[in-house]
């Protein structure tokens, strides 16, 4: 790959270190350029204590190894560390060192005392010290913040996919060694199935997509000494991506295939089974008996991109649908899935108790009756909405996110058939789209039904 002169700040992909160590970083956010910048200002000044954390996969070596490339470059001494449990006390001695700057990355398997004074020391005896870690605790990130260090936490790759394609940018030119950009080699929609993965160990997971990639071109025919004699397709991306994320499911014993909904957040997982619970009670049924349900993520790692991510994985040992909100990143969520033949929906807009002609933004708070909101809030006092939604003289408060678990407890708690029938129907759906029987009911008649529960 010919990187010429280094491209100026803002461009996605910078390029580090003298001729004979050249590092190309991605920065495909403001977020990921400003912490090169931090890095380069540390390095430049031989002054200043950062800390790259985040998850496996999030980019923190080829962060370290981009600092690393900014010592040479500049002719600026760095001692590197790799530490491990085999000789603390040889460590520990190791960080009183004459070099102006100090590059580690702490293994997970140091033990939490180890990492502790390691940090404490390379703090009291380095001016200039970059390093990396994985898990940080809260506690520990308001130690260490309190004790000078400059903590970045790098993105999970699937919650920026801009930045994810930049990265990807740089990994095909360096996989294919094919002088065709991904913008020129790939369709669109085939990119934004890269950006999108699913990504189970990051963006490890990317180069084994990469490498495979590029085996699966050259057997086709496609790729040959790094001539591109053809586009790469979605259907292309998606069949290795598949192939990637099956490669790294934990080996399970042969058994017979489960039911499994997957949910972008876990309120959603609690107001399906209380809806399935009082249909059965209603009907005499047995929905969601033996399913199993389960958000992307819980608490703030949930949404529609971790959503994707376990269901893809679910998808190996499961029949398995996903239930995804009817807003923007809803519907991208479900579409991608859709892409990766992963049976999806979202939340039917018809149950929109506003009936939006456009720009409909549903969640499933949104299913549940406008009095119980109006009575949650009644009964929270320390609890205020985010705000409300009026149209057509129907009025609906719009609860604030921190709210949600509490409302979902309250809801379940009051709630009968009537009041959660349009989530009931949600059931249904997922029921009737995992290929299994519907109740007889209402449920014996979908469209009918759907029209009875639509507003007026």
């Amino acid at each position: 790959m010919d990187t010429g002169d280094r491209p100026a700040a803002g461009k996605r992909v910078r390029t580090y270190g003298p001729e004979h160590y050249l590092v190309d970083v991605a920065c495909g956010s403001d977020y990921v350029r400003g912490t090169l910048d931090i890095l380069e200002s540390c390095i430049m000044n031989s002054a200043g204590h950062v800390l790259l954390h985040g998850d496996y996969g999030s980019g923190k070596s080829r962060m370290l190894e981009a600092a690393i490339a900014m010592c040479e470059e500049r002719s600026v001494a760095v001692q590197v560390l790799f530490p491990d449990e085999t000789q603390p006390e040889a460590l520990l001695k190791s960080v009183q060192s004459d070099e102006p700057v100090c590059a580690f990355e702490i293994d997970d398997s140091l033990s939490s005392g180890i990492r502790k004074e390691l940090l404490e020391r390379v703090r009291e005896h380095r001016a200039c010290a970059i390093g990396t870690v994985s898990a940080l605790s809260k506690a520990e990130e308001l130690t260490l913040e309190r004790d000078g260090w400059n903590l970045r936490r790098l993105p999970d790759p699937q919650q920026d996919v801009e930045h994810s394609i930049a990265v990807a940018e740089v990994m095909w030119l360096q996989e294919s060694r094919s002088d065709n950009t991904m913008r020129s080699a790939f369709v669109e929609e085939a990119i934004e199935g890269v950006g999108m993965g699913p990504w189970e160990s990051g963006f490890h997971s990317m180069r084994a997509f990469f490498g495979k990639l590029c085996d699966a071109l050259v057997l086709r025919g496609v790729l040959a000494e790094g001539e591109l004699l053809g586009k790469v397709e979605t259907a292309d991306v998606n069949e290795i991506v598949l192939d990637v994320l099956r490669l790294e499911q934990p080996a399970r014993p042969a058994t017979n295939r489960g039911l499994c909904v997957v949910t972008e957040g876990d309120t959603d997982v609690g107001y399906l089974l209380k809806a399935a619970e009082l249909a059965n009670q209603e009907w005499g049924s047995r929905l969601l008996e033996g399913c199993e349900v389960e958000p992307g993520g819980e608490g703030d790692k949930g949404g529609g991109t971790a959503a994707v991510r376990k269901l893809a994985a679910r998808s190996f040992t499961h029949d398995a649908i996903g239930l995804f909100d009817n807003d923007e990143p809803g519907r991208t969520a479900k579409k991608h899935a859709s892409s990766l033949n992963l049976k999806a929906l979202c939340l039917p807009e018809a149950l929109d108790p506003l009936q939006r002609p456009q720009g409909i933004s549903l969640e499933i708070e949104d299913l549940l009756p406008a009095d119980m909101i109006v009575a949650f809030y009644r009964s929270h006092e320390d609890c205020v909405p985010e705000g409300s939604n009026e149209r057509g003289g129907v009025k609906r408060l719009v609860p604030e996110g921190k709210h949600k678990g509490m409302l979902m407890r309250y809801a379940c708690s009051k709630a009968d058939y009537s009041a959660f029938e349009k989530l009931v129907y949600v059931v249904c759906l997922l029921w009737n789209g995992l290929g299994l029987p519907l109740p007889e009911g209402p449920a014996s008649n979908m469209k009918t039904w759907l029209r009875a529960l639509k507003p007026q």
